[in-house]
C-alpha cells in the first residue's frame, strides 16, 4: 500500500460514522463508471449512426453526476470530441447532453479534418 492510501485510509477512520458512510457511498459510485458507459453507448447506438461511441466517464462532484465524451472515431486511430452525455449519480439517467445537430455538426467538421490531414 502507499503512503498516500495509507494517509486516505486513516483520514478516512478518522471521520464520523456518518460521514465513513459517505465515503462509502461515493466509492460505491465510483465504482459505476462500466454502467455509465454501457447506457451511455445505448443512447448514442439510439441516436446517432456508427463511428460514435462512448469516451471515459468522469464523475463531476460538483453537479454531482456523471460526464460522458461523446467521440467520433475511426478504426484507423484517429478520433475527437463532438459532444458530452451527463447522468444522474444514483439514477443513471440522462440529465442532459449536448444537441445532436451540434454533435453531427462536429462531427462533419472532424471527418473533413480526417480527409485533410
Amino acid at each position: 500500500m502507499l503512503p498516500s492510501e495509507q494517509n486516505l485510509i486513516e483520514t478516512v477512520k478518522a471521520l464520523p460514522a456518518e460521514r465513513q458512510e459517505e465515503v462509502r457511498d461515493f466509492i460505491g459510485l465510483l465504482s459505476q463508471s462500466e454502467e455509465i458507459v454501457a447506457a451511455a453507448m445505448m443512447w448514442i447506438a439510439a441516436h446517432l449512426p456508427d463511428r460514435y461511441c462512448a469516451g471515459e466517464p468522469r464523475f463531476e462532484i460538483r453537479a454531482f453526476g456523471w460526464q460522458v465524451p461523446v467521440l467520433l472515431s475511426y478504426p484507423n486511430g484517429k478520433h475527437g470530441l463532438v459532444g458530452e452525455l451527463v447522468f444522474d449519480s444514483r439514477t443513471h439517467e440522462l440529465r442532459g447532453h449536448t444537441s445532436l445537430e451540434e454533435i453531427q455538426e462536429r462531427g462533419r467538421k472532424l471527418v473533413q479534418e480526417f480527409m485533410h490531414a
